[in-house]
Parts: structure tokens; sequence; C-alpha cells
């Protein structure tokens, strides 16, 4: 057990793993866990040597829990993003967790992530209100990375496999082309129409002080479609996004 600290919380402070690692092109980084004591699961940290760009996390599964559905940018979990969502599970020395990467960057990335984390005494870290709707679920992905010409519109759409899913908050992601030229024409969940007008693509991004709180509850009935315009007059978009969700 490590040495008592003078915080709240006050013998683990972060969950490791030893595998970081070359992650060629289109090549897919495993990271196993194998926590030393209990603790309970603060927010995951994913960094790369040059960029996180192109890079999505197609799983995090904790013991036989899958915590996220389709693919989520890796950029969600970096260490500088404002909509990282914090995780609250409990662990001991008989849990797995295993997260996977996909590296689409177009370029060989260093790899490695690793969990902030508390002991549990205190009962750890208190998890915000908004994040404890949906038990371990903690975000849905949605298609794969989808490219915009220069000046016209692409489409984005999500289903969801988790019924009772609460929808926190939307996050974009532009891997090649620029964000601050997109705009975002229509947000809607089945029949609502959820913005009125156009809004800045960067309303949406990671490190948005400004990114809305959704708050909606869906299951696998229901279906969200985000249509963004590339308003660059010369270079496509390649766009990718995930509801942070509880």
């Amino acid at each position: 057990m490590a040495r008592k600290s003078v915080y709240r919380y006050n013998s683990i402070i972060a969950v490791g793993c030893p595998d970081a690692q070359d992650t060629a092109d289109g090549a897919v980084a495993t990271f196993t866990f194998d926590p030393d004591e209990a603790a309970r699961l603060g927010k995951l940290v994913i960094q790369a040597e040059t960029t996180l760009a192109g890079c999505q996390v197609q799983q995090i599964k904790v013991n036989n829990d899958d915590l996220i559905s389709g693919d989520v940018p890796a950029e969600v979990f970096a260490h500088d993003s404002f909509l990282s969502p914090p995780f609250g599970h409990a662990i001991d020395q008989s849990s797995k967790i295993v997260v996977k990467v996909i590296n689409e960057s177009g370029a060989t990335q260093f790899l490695s992530c690793g969990f902030t984390a508390s002991d549990m005494e205190d009962g750890g870290p208190k998890v915000p209100s908004r994040y404890r709707g949906g038990r371990t679920f903690v975000a849905a992905g949605g298609p794969a990375q989808t490219s915009i010409a220069a000046t016209t519109e692409g489409t984005l759409t999500w289903t969801f496999s988790e019924d009772n899913t609460l929808l926190n908050q939307l996050v974009l992601e532009c891997i090649t082309g620029s964000l601050q030229a997109c705009t975002v024409t229509q947000a809607k969940l089945n029949n609502d129409d959820l913005i009125s007008d156009q809004v800045p693509a960067t309303v949406f991004a990671r490190d948005s002080l400004s990114n809305p709180l959704g708050g909606y509850r869906v299951g696998p009935k229901d279906t969200f479609v985000l249509k963004i315009q590339n308003d660059d007059g010369a270079n496509a978009a390649l766009v990718a996004g995930a509801w942070i969700a509880g």
C-alpha cells in the first residue's frame, strides 16, 4: 500500500500500463491494465508523441463491461480535453481493463495511456451528477470518419446500442481541414431539431468552454443526425465525432 497523503483520497493517484508502443498507421494499439490495488477510476488520458488527431478509441472495457460504443476520437481523452468524462468505476487486483486505439493519423504514432485514480477510502472521487444516469457507459461513438468536400455538406448519423443512455455533450474533431471553417447546419434527435439556424462547429470542440449539455435519454430505437457544412473553398474536411454519455 502506498504512503498516506494529506489529501482526502490518499493512496493511489494513477493506474498505468507497461505497454506504451509504436503504432503504425492503420494498426491498433491494445493497452492492458493490471491494477496493483483497489482504486476508483478517474479519467482516461491518452498520449501521442506527435498528434492524437486521426486516432480513434475502439474499446474501453472494464472486466466484462464495454464502456463505449462505436469509435470515439482519442482527442476526447487528451490531457487538455475539457470534455474527458470521469469514470468512477471501482476496480481491484482481480480487475482487467483493456483500451484499444486505432491509429488513422497517416503516420506512425508512439501511443501511451493511463487512468487517474484515487483509493477506495471515503468512496473515491465524487462523479458529477450529470454523469450518474447510466451506470457504466461513458461515450457513444459516431460513424466512421467522414470526408466533407470543399463547400459541401456532410452527414454523421448515430445509433445507440445501450438502452437508457444519457447524452451529455457532443464532441467534434477535424482530422484534416479546419473545424473553424465548418458549420453545424442540423442537429436532429429523431424528429426534434436541437438547433435553429447554423452554429459554428467549434462550439462542439473538445476544448470549447461553450459546449452545451444535452441531457437527452436515448436507446436502440433512437437516431441522432448531424449535418455539417464545410465552408472552406479549397480543402476537404475529415470530421469525426462522439457523444460523451452516461
